[in-house]
């Protein structure tokens, strides 16, 4: 069981509490925009559900939301809660230029429109969800 406990003040940005049944997590976000978290955050559940060690990737020019690991599998992971427009379209697939491995990339959101490019797979977050892990 969890709850969220969800803040802003004209001082703070905006943090968001969760509390799990044995431990608190806070979270600053300075988006103001909470359906990207709580999307993030499903992401997040169901990755580590599917067995994956969830890291966050900091890079030189862009921040990659999660890196996940299983065995020898390693998948970049940005997510976002729409592509609403070319800003967050270049945001999202932009944080991996500087990544030269040759990893799966995928951005989940929740648009059904595909949105492939350069490699990068794109995939609707509930489809994704849905999806058989192999």
């Amino acid at each position: 069981m969890f709850s969220i406990l969800y803040k802003n003040s004209d001082k703070n940005p905006k943090i968001i509490y969760i509390n799990f049944e044995y431990e608190d997590y806070a979270f600053i976000k300075t988006d103001t925009n909470l359906h990207e978290f709580i999307t993030e955050n499903i992401v997040y559940n169901e990755l580590v559900s599917r067995g994956y060690d969830v890291k966050v990737g900091n890079l030189e020019k862009a921040e990659i939301d999660f890196i996940v690991t299983r065995f020898k599998e390693i998948i970049y992971i940005q997510v976002a809660y729409i592509l609403a427009d070319d800003k967050v379209i270049d945001r999202e697939f932009g944080a991996y230029k500087g990544i030269e491995y040759n990893y799966p990339k995928y951005v989940l959101t929740m648009d059904k429109f595909d949105f492939l490019q350069d490699g990068i797979i794109h995939k609707n977050v509930i489809d994704w969800l849905l999806e058989e892990d192999s």
